[in-house]
């Protein structure tokens, strides 16, 4: 991590990601779980004193260990130290082998280029709240840590990372493992035109050949592209219907009624 993000600074690169489990790999859960450990701790504390001395950001994939359990986590550090830390939220199955949910949403975090959201790839995936969460909270990169491993559904996956980027007008960089339990495709979407778009700036597609190869991939993107860019006004008022489109108002009232629902099935679950 140390001489890759060293590399990537002499490129001129401010903020880098690396992959779920940058640490580990996550070819060997249980070599992942035994590598486990604090943070702050030796590998946080690492990768902080690095981000510091180079002035960057740095958000990386480790195992953490915490409280008598073990997190799936990433790390963002930068040139103030540890900045935080997102425990993913959302397991797979193989995450679940040795892993706990977290409890919190994905970490969001103001740099000097602008705010950024720290997650995963299964969580932009197969989530679609979470990137919407980030694009009303203002957030214009959407760091997505992966550990990717079932190449045959890499071709799906490249169209719905695509499909949430065009959609929330917000830049979307994933990390993914190449070797270690990933197969590539690491890049740096943006959005782009005609409306509803995006085009890789960097770095080559989950289901492409050339992406299997280790490596780092860099490109300049426009914080602001979201503002400048048409786009449909999701989050604002709707000059054409007179109201906004996007409705947390109403939503909350939605989300509400599964929680009763969920709770009112897991009582009848114990009683029965």
């Amino acid at each position: 991590i140390k001489e890759y993000t060293e590399a990537a600074a002499r490129r001129g690169a401010q903020i880098i990601l690396f992959p779920e489990l940058a640490l580990s790999g996550a070819d060997d859960v249980a070599y992942a779980a035994a590598a486990a450990e604090p943070v702050p701790g030796p590998a946080g504390q690492a990768v902080a004193r690095t981000a510091q001395r180079l002035d960057v950001y740095v958000a990386f994939g480790m195992a953490v260990q915490r409280d008598g359990k073990r997190y799936n986590s990433i790390v963002l550090c930068g040139p103030e130290g540890i900045l935080g830390m997102y425990d993913k939220l959302h397991l797979t199955a193989r995450d679940a082998t040795w892993a706990s949910p977290g409890e919190a949403l994905p970490l969001i975090a103001d740099t000097r280029f602008g705010r950024v959201l720290v997650a995963t790839a299964y969580d932009a995936i197969y989530f679609p709240e979470v990137c919407r969460y980030g694009k009303a909270k203002g957030v214009s990169l959407m760091l997505s840590a992966a550990a990717l491993t079932n190449e045959g559904m890499a071709g799906a996956w490249q169209m719905i990372l695509e499909r949430q980027v065009g959609l929330n007008t917000l830049h979307l960089a994933t990390a993914n493992l190449a070797g270690g339990g990933g197969f590539g495709g690491s890049q740096i979407l943006s959005p782009g035109e005609p409306i509803e778009q995006a085009r890789i700036a960097a770095g080559y597609r989950l289901d492409s050949y050339e992406g299997r190869r280790p490596g780092f991939y860099c490109a300049v993107i426009d914080m602001m592209a979201d503002a400048l860019m048409p786009h449909y006004p999701y989050f604002e008022h709707n000059y054409k219907v007179g109201t906004p489109d996007w409705r947390p108002d109403v939503y909350e009232a939605a989300i509400a009624e599964l929680m009763e629902d969920h709770f009112q099935q897991k009582g009848r679950a114990c009683n029965d």
